[in-house]
């Protein structure tokens, strides 16, 4: 019986027959890799999702996650390395955001909000990448859970991928209206398909809001030093 408890003990609210007898079993939580990494990193992503939109971002902590999802917060770091990487990866987004910043920000300052706007159309203009844009766009304005975790999404990692490389006080203001300037393009021209904008060219586009988003990032917006 002792290789019976053993096995038992191995599985959640498992029943072992033997002998014709069941014997029911009630394990503790386990702490270690749950059967099969799809459905583990699954719970683990429902657990931080729900934080991240309940808890915020700061208030959220890998331990927190770990236990929700009822493994070792070890495994969630093996997973996704970092809590941003955690965040991320719960909102589901279809590209690198690192690498998409990386050739935004790493070139002639005076073109970036050219560079910001191209990026953003080629995403959409891409079918891989489009479909899964669409749907955390829809969520976050349809879901309140799926909004507030949008929001932590936008002011950790977008915004900050601003304010982590510049001085500038005004940098999260600056970020956050770059961003609603694209949600607007995006939500005009690839959601709701309004002509003209829905049929103009990519180099149109470009051209006319690409100055609007560098005034944003890197011109005046009247917001002073005491803007944080």
């Amino acid at each position: 019986m002792a290789a019976a408890d053993e096995a038992a003990r191995g599985v959640a609210g498992a029943t072992l027959v033997r002998s014709g007898t069941k014997h029911a079993e009630n394990p503790a939580t386990p702490r270690g890799r749950r059967p099969g990494q799809t459905d583990t990193k699954k719970l683990i992503l429902e657990a931080a999702g729900r934080l991240f939109a309940s808890a915020g971002y700061e208030r959220t902590t890998i331990r927190a996650v770990a236990e929700r999802a009822g493994v070792d917060p070890a495994l969630v770091m093996h997973y996704f390395s970092s809590k941003e990487g955690l965040l991320r990866a719960a909102m589901e987004w279809p590209v690198d955001v690192d690498q998409i910043a990386r050739g935004i920000f790493e070139g002639d300052p005076e073109h970036i909000g050219e560079r910001l706007v191209r990026t953003v159309c080629g995403l959409w203009e891409d079918e891989t990448t489009r479909h899964p844009l669409v749907v955390i766009l829809r969520n976050s304005v349809q879901h309140e859970d799926a909004g507030r975790l949008a929001s932590e999404f936008v002011r950790q990692v977008i915004v900050g991928q601003l304010v982590s490389r510049t001085d500038d006080p005004s940098a999260p203001l600056r970020g956050l209206l770059a961003h609603s300037a694209l949600v607007g393009l995006v939500a005009v021209r690839y959601v709701i398909g309004i002509e003209p904008l829905a049929s103009a060219s990519v180099d149109e586009v470009v051209q006319a809001a690409g100055p609007a988003l560098q005034r944003y990032l890197m011109g005046d917006i009247g917001a002073g030093d005491e803007v944080t």
